[in-house]
């Protein structure tokens, strides 16, 4: 037996949020599920040590940190019971609200996240790698012009590719900048390489 959820909108002040290069963030939402396989592997030996320990703040600690109100749905009627007795001694009355809305017998819970990803962490003219596109291009007035074409070209190329990756994740997208920035070192040397040995050549 599973259940799925929508998460609620985002604020208008997140949406409208402004960035100084004024390019505009997008808006992603992201669906997850937890089952309670999953759960359980994580929270078998927290209810252990709740069973069998003191109640310490260590380990209340350690309770709050891995607790969600997803992952008490999915947990099996016996284990709900073992956290209530420490959920009632909480001056947090959040952990209390989880437990009255855990009350169905779940295997499985879904439900969707908006995520707002600021547009100067995607795509904007500060970021590193339209930096580096751009320097490329500037050092490529010593060339000739068939060669500049050459590396506009493939610059323009490149530029067009990361606007592109707007709707990807943060961190997948931070991993396609940092592989960018890696080519368009490389590339550069090589220009440097092939500019020396034009310069040799005239000399």
């Amino acid at each position: 037996m599973g259940q799925e959820f929508s998460a609620p909108d985002l604020s208008a002040s997140d949406l409208l949020s402004a960035n100084f290069s004024g390019e505009p963030g997008t808006v992603k939402t992201i669906t997850k599920t937890v089952t309670r396989d999953d759960v359980m592997d994580e929270m078998k030996p927290i209810l252990r040590r709740l069973s069998d320990d003191k109640w310490t703040p260590e380990l209340s600690a350690d309770i709050a940190a891995v607790l969600t109100p997803h992952k008490l749905k999915v947990m099996p009627p016996r284990s709900k019971a073992v956290l209530s007795e420490w959920i009632y001694e909480q001056e947090d009355q959040k952990y209390l609200q989880w437990l009255k809305n855990a009350s169905d017998d779940l295997l499985s819970v879904t439900w969707s996240e908006k995520k707002w990803i600021p547009g100067v962490k995607v795509w904007s003219r500060w970021h590193p790698a339209n930096l580096s596109l751009n320097m490329l291009e500037d050092a490529t007035d010593d060339f000739s012009p068939e060669q500049k074409k050459l590396v506009q070209d493939h610059v323009n190329d490149v530029k067009r590719s990361l606007q592109r990756e707007k709707e990807r994740e943060p961190e997948q997208f931070e991993q396609l900048t940092a592989t960018v920035l890696k080519a368009i070192e490389k590339l550069e040397d090589k220009m440097e390489d092939r500019l020396r040995m034009v310069q040799d050549e005239i000399r």
